[in-house]
Order: C-alpha cells, then sequence, then structure tokens
C-alpha cells in the first residue's frame, strides 16, 4: 500500500472550505481486498474517535459513518480501500484535534488510480504524519494481539510536536468567532503561531489576541 502526498491548499479548494493536505492512497488488489477488514478493526479499537455518533466539538470533528461506503470486509475493487482511506482521514483529525487542534475537514474519493484523501491541516507536515499514522495502525489493528497501547509512543511525540505549532486557547477562541462568521483562517507561520484570518487588503494576522495592527506585533507603518 502506498501513500504519496500531491498537493497542499492553503485556503478553500474544490475539496474543502479549509486548507488541506491531498494525498493519494495506491494498494495492490490483494491490499484492496484486505483494506475493508483494517477499516473495521481501526474502528474497533477506537470507538471514540470513530464512533457513529457526531461529536460537534472540536477535538472530536469527524465524518459522520453514514458517510462511509457500505462494504463487507475483503471485498474487491477500491470500496475496500475508499472505506479504509476514508476511516483513516477520520482517525487523523481526531488525533490532531486532540491537543490544540481546531480542525474539520476530512474526506476520501475513490478514482481511476487509486482513493484520493485529504485532511485539514494547522501545519501540513503534521496532518501528513498523522494520516501515515493513521494508516498504519489501521494495518496492524487487524492483528489478534494489537491493542490502543501499541500506538500511543507515536501517538504522543505527534501531539508533542501539536503543542508546539498548533494554536493555543487565544487563537481557538479567535478561529471560533471567525468560523461562526464564515471568516477564513489559514496558517500564516505555524512554526511562530502566526495565523491569518480573511483574505486581501482587509485580512489580519494573529499572534495569540494580538494582530499585526494592534499589540506588541503591530507594524508601525500600517497606520
Amino acid at each position: 500500500m502506498q501513500l504519496s502526498w500531491t498537493q497542499a491548499y492553503h485556503g478553500a479548494s474544490p475539496l474543502a472550505a479549509e486548507p488541506v493536505v491531498v494525498g493519494q492512497l495506491r494498494a495492490t488488489p490483494a491490499e484492496c481486498q484486505q483494506a475493508a477488514s483494517a477499516a473495521v478493526a481501526l474502528q474497533r479499537h477506537y470507538p471514540h474517535w470513530l464512533g457513529a455518533e457526531p461529536d460537534p466539538s472540536p477535538a472530536g470533528a469527524m465524518l459522520q459513518e453514514s458517510a462511509l461506503p457500505a462494504v463487507a470486509p475483503g471485498e474487491p475493487g477500491l470500496a475496500g480501500l475508499e472505506r479504509l482511506a476514508r476511516q483513516a482521514v477520520r482517525w487523523a483529525l481526531a488525533a490532531l484535534n486532540e491537543v490544540r487542534g481546531y480542525l474539520h475537514e476530512a474526506g476520501a474519493a475513490a478514482g481511476e488510480e487509486g482513493v484520493q484523501l485529504w485532511v485539514g491541516f494547522h501545519d501540513p507536515q503534521l496532518s501528513q504524519s498523522a494520516l501515515q499514522l493513521a494508516l498504519q495502525t489501521a494495518l496492524r489493528s487487524v492483528q489478534a494481539d494489537f491493542s490502543p497501547a501499541m500506538a500511543e509512543p507515536a501517538l504522543q511525540a505527534l501531539w508533542q510536536q501539536c503543542r508546539q505549532r498548533h494554536p493555543d486557547y487565544q487563537a481557538h477562541i479567535l478561529m471560533s468567532a471567525a468560523r461562526h462568521r464564515g471568516v477564513p483562517v489559514l496558517p500564516f507561520d505555524a512554526a511562530l503561531r502566526l495565523w491569518q484570518f480573511g483574505w486581501g487588503q482587509r485580512s489580519r494576522v494573529f499572534f495569540e489576541s494580538n494582530s499585526n495592527h494592534t499589540g506588541p506585533s503591530a507594524d508601525p507603518c500600517s497606520g
């Protein structure tokens, strides 16, 4: 099974209203037949992230189970691979939102050469890492001796990076208000935790609650 990254949208795109990283998942026919079993096993081990009932909070943001294709484990073709992809992006989204994340976009769709999948990001590399970990965990979860504790060290390493690059609580408040008003939010510099609100001349870049027009980060020439 091979995951390759195709692009990152830093704003609205045909796939999502918010920034997303996009990948292509390919598999052999034998791997496609095993993929649905991995998707079922992943949900069994992580019901708090992949349960059928949607959680409206940022920490539980996910796609609803009803959005998954109704396939049985071992079904040939891309249906099983698409099911695995949809579960993996939901798992990745929940993992990213577990520590300071405020992300809402994730999805997957089968195409001619595999399955296209995408997940939101504050930092593109972190979201890529989360999705790769999701697929690795799904494939391991079919083993009889698997337990979520086996994935815990990798999750803790991911979350340590999230603490450094995801928005803090002040930025969360601003992002929530912006989402409510339909104002786009995108990373300006995730390493410095700078976030851009809006587009063009009226946009503002914030660090915590200080913008580039107010506070110590203000440009004295901005008027």
